[in-house]
């Protein structure tokens, strides 16, 4: 029988888990890269409370090979915690790789694969990291708490406790035995679960009853009358399951994984205090009083307080957090559009009526409805689009690792500054943003950061520095992406690219310094000597420039030899409201976003130049080449006006630019990008419409597949 054929009807305990574990591997991974230069005690305790939850909830769901892995883990940390080892390179190399496997496996449990698994030569590796004694020692441990869940270790059946030695090591001795009595029990409980296929029935139901009623009077006995009650609501609600006055559930089975986890929470603390505390959690009280009066939601259920690190249980610095389903906030973000847009045709049609009618006390009123309207939807769009704002962090968390095993792997020393992770953008640019950066991060780690030996040669310190930053300027987010190490030789581009025949000699004569250092994002291009698994497979760059116009973003380079390189990423902060310029193309109007805006000047006619039947126009250093959008969409030319004046609109695609050309500049204007529907379908060079306040249907250009299409991309 298939592991997830004990798991029916417990979807949303599995989504759950799936969730956290991905959440706690993210902050896993931060930790134990920190953990190996800067060895920090609550750092170890971070690290063991994530690998014990591992064992806990993967034990309890029935996925053994996961629970022995996260096993054995969490002896090697116990180690670490206990001062008998400390944090090496091969032992943080062996932590490393298991939290891998479990990134693994959480992918398998995403696409239900169940699968046997090589984990003996990783379980191997951790045993060895602990030496044999501490191995014995650990496999003795383990013996214990088989024993203890059996019924046989010391006070978790009711033996007496030590009486002490009188000198004053009584009540330590009374505080171990609380702590001994509180892991039998745990121990009990899951044993019962995981006999009974990992969920509530009303034929264990009893049995669970009982040890939380036994839960119940040690925390009494020990004046721990918090959770005392806690332990009396869940008593309740397995009672009432026994009773047959409730069904067991899945809405059940998450509430007592969720207390299971926090006792756990409460035994860890426990352990390092010496003495088990009081706590409150009023969540969980409240999620077993709806259980026992038939009141309980999915939604109750699936609310967390947490701080990401801590399984969602307890309480975090902002407040209680609830997780909500993509598409319901996608529905709620074009509901929110709509309301934009009737907002903006009230306006309209308010502006035009008080042009028509004298002012009298109707009128006054409308006015103050229309502007308590405007500002209300002003709020509410604003507190939509901050539900979909993640911070970058999300991103940038997994750069340390990429730094330590590309350090390792090239014999480097490097250091990566992480500034700005608190910056918050658009998810849906969150999750196109992280391949881009990741190759840049890959490619200052291979090819601008030198050996050790080269940089003291040059007088520089031997450890290299990559910095990544990220911040705020207006409706965009500049990401830069710096290296103290060897930098770019534009000249040494250029002669590469000859080679590889990237470019022509010609072409290469007329090339500007930017033109010369833009060569890095051609397809192909490569200065790697020999292709090896981080770069010089002539992708990369190129890869970062393609996302980079999806997003409609511009990138930049900055470079100096010998003294280090800086790419500037400059991403829109969302992709579902744009601001932008509206221009006049004739009798029609189009919106330009600002993000890819440069500027915008009077153009010369006589200026533009046709090359190879492309018009160029020359701006500031560049020639670049021109677009008039009248051609592209086919528009009618009022050929009567001779003295039509044109505006060149400059904009950047990734790194290059190019020049617009249009009949006027009609002001700013901020839009709800809508789809032209299935009739209209996918329209070269238009990335959506939007309606303004007058009921007309304004274009917004797809400025990068607009290029792309013309054949100047």
């Amino acid at each position: 029988m298939s592991v997830y054929d004990n798991l029916v009807g417990m979807e949303e305990v599995l989504d759950e888990f799936i969730i956290e574990t991905i959440e706690l591997l993210e902050a896993v991974n931060e930790d134990l890269v920190h953990l190996e230069s800067d060895p920090d005690e609550e750092l170890v305790n971070r690290i063991f409370r994530a690998f014990h939850t591992f064992k806990g909830t993967c034990g309890f769901l029935g996925f053994t090979q996961a629970k022995d892995l996260a096993h054995v883990a969490e002896d090697l940390l116990n180690q670490l915690r206990n001062g008998k080892l400390q944090p090496s390179g091969a032992i943080i190399d062996n932590l490393l790789a298991s939290s891998d496997w479990f990134a693994q496996f959480i992918n398998d449990v995403k696409e239900r694969e169940e699968k046997v698994y090589e984990i003996d030569p990783l379980i191997e590796k951790l045993k060895a990291s602990m030496g044999d004694g501490a191995a014995a020692e650990a496999e003795a441990i383990a013996a214990d708490g088989a024993h203890e869940a059996e019924g046989e270790a010391i006070a978790t059946d009711g033996a007496p406790a030590a009486e002490g030695d009188g000198t004053g090591n009584g009540q330590a001795d009374k505080n171990e035995v609380c702590i001994q009595r509180l892991d039998g029990f745990l121990n009990k409980i899951e044993t019962e679960l995981a006999g009974a296929d990992q969920q509530i029935t009303e034929e264990n139901a009893g049995q669970l009853a009982g040890q939380f009623s036994d839960l119940q009077l040690l925390c009494s006995e020990n004046q721990l009358p918090t959770i005392a009650t806690l332990m009396d609501y869940t008593h309740q609600f397995l009672v009432a399951v026994e009773k047959g006055k409730l069904l067991p559930s899945a809405e059940g089975n998450v509430v007592l994984v969720e207390v299971l986890h926090w006792l756990h929470e409460v035994l860890d603390d426990g352990r390092e205090q010496a003495e088990l505390q009081d706590a409150d959690n009023s969540t969980l009280l409240e999620d077993l009083a709806a259980l026992i009066h038939g009141e309980v939601t999915s939604a109750a259920v699936s609310k967390k307080q947490g701080d990401g690190a801590a399984k969602g249980v307890k309480a975090a610095a902002g407040g209680q957090t609830i997780r909500v389903d993509m598409e319901r906030l996608e529905n709620l973000m074009n509901l929110a559009g709509e309301l934009v847009l009737s907002r903006n045709q009230l306006g309209q049609a308010y502006s035009t009526l008080a042009a028509e009618k004298t002012a009298d006390s109707s009128m006054d009123n409308l006015d103050q409805v229309n502007n308590s309207l405007g500002r209300i939807t002003t709020e509410i769009q604003e507190a939509v689009m901050q539900m979909r704002m993640l911070p970058i962090s999300n991103v940038f968390r997994k750069f340390p690792r990429v730094i330590r095993d590309l350090a390792r792997d090239k014999g480097k020393q490097m250091e990566l500054v992480l500034i700005g992770e608190d910056t918050e953008l658009d998810r849906s640019v969150i999750e196109s943003i992280s391949d881009p950066l990741l190759h840049l991060v890959r490619n200052a780690a291979d090819h601008g950061i030198e050996t050790p030996e080269i940089r003291k040669a040059m007088g520089k310190p031997e450890t290299g520095t990559i910095t990544l930053s990220a911040s705020h300027a207006g409706n965009h987010i500049i990401i830069e992406v710096s290296d103290d190490g060897a930098g770019m030789d534009a000249e040494k581009l250029v002669a590469k690219a000859l080679e590889k025949g990237t470019i022509s000699s010609m072409e290469a004569e007329s090339m500007s310094y930017r033109d010369k250092l833009n060569l890095i994002f051609r397809p192909g291009f490569s200065t790697a000597a020999k292709v090896t698994d981080v770069s010089g497979r002539g992708v990369g760059m190129d890869v970062v420039s393609t996302n980079i116009k999806k997003l409609n973003g511009a990138i930049d380079i900055e470079t100096k030899v010998g003294q280090g390189s800086k790419i500037v990423i400059k991403l829109p902060l969302t992709l579902a409201i744009v601001t932008g310029l509206k221009v006049a193309v004739w009798d029609e109007e189009y919106i330009i976003p600002f993000g890819s805006i440069i500027e915008t000047v009077k153009l010369d006619t006589s200026a533009l130049t046709k090359v190879e039947d492309k018009w160029v126009i020359r701006f500031r250093e560049s020639v670049i080449n021109t677009l008039y959008l009248d051609e592209w969409f086919s528009v009618p030319v009022d050929k009567d006006k001779k003295d039509q004046e044109y505006y060149a609109v400059v904009v950047s695609v990734a790194e290059f630019r190019y020049a617009l050309v249009v009949t006027g500049l009609n002001g700013q204007e901020e839009a709800v990008i809508k789809p032209l529907g299935q009739v209209l379908g996918r329209i070269p060079g238009i990335a959506g419409g939007t309606i303004g306040g007058d009921g007309k249907i304004t274009l917004i250009l797809d400025v990068p597949e607009l290029v792309h299409r013309m054949g100047l991309g």
